[in-house]
């Protein structure tokens, strides 16, 4: 398993896009890599918008995944993310 700490960019399937600071896991699972790990935002808010949605999540290092927001703590600013893309790492 893979770590990768940094800061990436949420794509919402509204058009909205939020920066967010990242703290991912990654690991293989057959052909494809497996992402899961936290996420933070400066508007809690908008991650509370898209709980059990799935978005774009592009890293600053050029990496591209797809997470699903599986919980959030809007007052924190802090989500709880899972999905699939190539190692970040």
């Amino acid at each position: 398993m893979a770590s990768f700490r940094g800061t990436g960019t949420l794509a919402l399937a509204d058009g909205d896009t939020v920066p967010v600071t990242v703290d991912l896991r990654s690991r293989r699972d057959g052909e494809r890599r497996v992402w899961g790990g936290t996420l933070h935002a400066a508007d809690g808010g908008a991650l509370l918008r898209v709980v059990g949605d799935t978005v774009a999540l592009r890293l600053d290092i050029g990496e591209e995944g797809r997470v699903t927001v599986l919980r959030c703590d809007a007052a924190a600013g802090t989500g709880d993310v899972d999905g699939v893309g190539p190692s970040p790492i």
